[in-house]
């Protein structure tokens, strides 16, 4: 496990530049416009990753007008701070499994965003899992569709999570809060 990150946490704070177009008729409330457009960006995957959350707008840059462009539309830089998922090769990421082959070769496991194919070669703990089962996988490639809610990666299995009675008792949530006693 040696070149692994001991981090499993899959959304990191990042500062990203984005351009934005705005149309003349929205240019009374312009910073509020920038806004709602990058909310539309959120829980979707763009050039930087997955993009979870908009968190602030740090800079909004000058507007430009293009002399080619007729629509009369202004584009502005803007810099701001989201909570991205865009694992790298060799991270470690904590995940469950989903389902495994039927000659178990290989397992399809989720986290969040991430949809992962998790390869075995030769791991003697593979006859064990089963399906919701958390495991550790080491990042080996990743690949992003623009637009799309779900980024795809493809992982190594590094080893299987064990559960305590403890922790699996903390993990039951009572779905039954929300009913009104008479």
């Amino acid at each position: 496990m040696e070149n692994c990150k001991t981090s499993y946490r899959i959304f990191k704070k990042d500062s990203l530049v984005e351009s934005v177009r705005i149309p003349p008729s929205k240019l009374d409330n312009y910073s509020a416009f920038i806004l709602n457009s990058l909310k539309e960006r959120e829980k979707k995957c763009n050039k930087n990753g997955y993009i979870h959350k908009i968190l602030k707008i740090d800079n909004i840059g000058e507007g430009i007008i293009y002399e080619g462009d007729f629509s009369g539309d202004v584009i502005f830089k803007v810099k701001y701070e989201a909570l991205v998922c865009s694992p790298k090769v060799n991270d470690v990421i904590e995940c469950n499994v989903l389902q495994l082959s039927t000659f178990q070769s290989d397992i399809i496991a989720q986290q969040g965003p991430l949809f992962i194919v998790v390869i075995f070669d030769k791991i003697k703990d593979k006859g064990t899992l089963k399906q919701g089962d958390k495991i550790l996988v080491k990042v080996v490639a990743t690949r992003y569709v623009y637009a799309m809610p779900i980024l795809k990666v493809v992982s190594t299995f590094v080893k299987k999570i064990d559960q305590t009675k403890d922790a699996m008792e903390s993990l039951f949530v009572d779905d039954f809060d929300f009913i009104e006693q008479e």
